[in-house]
């Protein structure tokens, strides 16, 4: 069972089976899936040391269905939850990965004339590896694609055909994908500056 949640608000999966109990087992209401995850929101199994999808057809077996998100789930209680990118969540997010990837998102948002990341997006996520996850809302006919090194060396994007782990996932080291402001969720991601 879950709690009432308002549809499109994110809920972080709090343990995902991953540093407790043996077996993958979880207490009651601190899994994976519906109970932790956002209500409404596309989402699929993914392997915790490889973030490689764990479904046939990865990111395109995403769905909202509660019983096949239970099914999976029930069947993999370790897997993290991820999250498709592009015209089936509308979301787009920038994947700012290592020191490098840091340094030149630094340059990106002084060439932007942004200050702070929050500047550019209230919706971000800190990785378990230093990285960030910056969210954006697709615009009325955008469809970016997943490249890696797009804008520079260490920013990715996560558009059409990917897809990201989700913000409150836990992996088994104990490390989480975490929000660095609480107050906002996926719903509040703003479209991407023209420039970006």
């Amino acid at each position: 069972g879950g709690q009432t949640r308002e549809p499109g608000r994110f809920f972080p999966v709090r343990h995902c089976g991953l540093s407790g109990s043996p077996g993958g087992e979880h207490p009651a209401g601190s899994g994976p899936g519906p109970e932790n995850a956002a209500r409404d929101q596309f989402l699929f199994p993914v392997c915790p040391e490889t973030k490689g999808p764990l479904t046939k057809h990865g990111f395109h077996d995403a769905t909202t269905y509660e019983a096949k998100i239970r099914e999976w789930w029930q069947r993999w209680p370790s897997a993290l939850v991820a999250i498709p990118t592009g015209s089936t969540t509308g979301l787009w997010v920038l994947d700012v990965d290592g020191p490098i990837g840091r340094a030149n998102f630094a340059a990106l948002m002084a060439r932007l004339g942004v200050e702070l990341p929050a500047d550019l997006s209230p919706v971000i996520i800190e990785t378990p590896r230093g990285g960030l996850h910056v969210y954006f809302k697709l615009g009325p006919g955008q469809t970016p694609r997943t490249r890696a090194g797009d804008i520079a060396v260490g920013l990715d994007t996560r558009g059409e055909g990917g897809y990201i782990i989700a913000p409150g996932n836990e992996l088994p080291d104990g490390r989480l994908y975490r929000h660095i402001d609480l107050h906002h969720d996926l719903a509040e991601a703003p479209e991407a500056p023209r420039d970006l």
